[in-house]
């Protein structure tokens, strides 16, 4: 009875064994993936300086929710991928002394590239490099009534690190840490703050198990051959 329970544990710690060299930390060469992504974004140095806004006259949390999607592809070299992203930058509403209400909202419009560094097998350290182009709008009223509103496209570089962790094969996981740089301007919309971002993501790769290396499965073919040995062995002691 003990025999069996160890040949039993033992059959299936070699398959867990063997399951975890097929799964690797980034896609597969030349496949695509999808996935979403949510967190906080944080603002710095949100000043209104400029086109007649009235400067922020009271403290205000600056941390809002974001949101959004990305699709990639993992080029030939199995370091380097590419990814595009659409992203709610989130929406800062906020009060005043002389200001009624007001508004600050925007969205973007990701390209990056993507450089994977391997830590183990199943978890990659990397970073995004790339470019944002923003959609803003930027609306205020204050007690004399004066209304405005504006809005306004423009580019961004974008820096980002993270980890992405590959769970299944087809499944993975990331954190990721991103900058934005100057968001908006003074002359159109008021201000043009720093944006952080804190996501949390999951990701669905495509095309993973057709493409799984001979190796790989010949590494578990003979792993169930010492399995057999070690059993017809057992049995035989």
């Amino acid at each position: 009875m003990i025999k069996k329970i160890q040949q039993k544990l033992l059959v299936i710690s070699l398959l867990v064994f063997g399951a975890i060299n097929i799964v690797q930390a980034a896609p597969k060469s030349e496949t695509w993936y999808f996935g979403t992504k949510s967190g906080l974004s944080k603002y710095y140095h949100f000043i209104y300086r400029g086109n007649n806004y009235v400067p922020n006259d009271a403290p205000f949390e600056k941390s809002r929710i974001t949101s959004g999607f990305l699709i990639g592809q993992q080029t030939t070299n199995p370091h380097v991928g590419v990814e595009m992203s659409g992203e709610w930058l989130g929406r800062l509403n906020y009060t005043g002394k002389d200001i009624v209400a007001a508004l600050w909202e925007g969205y973007g419009f990701q390209m990056s590239t993507i450089l994977r560094h391997p830590i183990s097998k199943t978890l990659d350290l990397y970073t995004r490099l790339g470019a944002t182009i923003w959609h803003v709008t930027s609306d205020q009223v204050v007690k004399d009534q004066i209304t405005l509103h504006n809005t306004l496209w423009g580019p961004s570089p974008v820096l980002s690190v993270g980890f992405e962790y590959a769970w299944t094969e087809n499944i993975a996981m990331r954190l990721d840490f991103q900058w934005t740089n100057r968001v908006g301007n003074r002359k159109t919309v008021g201000c043009r703050p720093h944006i952080a971002f804190i996501n949390f993501g999951f990701i669905y790769r495509f095309q993973q198990k057709d493409q799984l290396k001979p190796s790989s499965m010949n590494n578990v073919y003979n792993l169930l051959d010492h399995v057999k040995k070690i059993i017809t062995l057992n049995n035989k002691s």
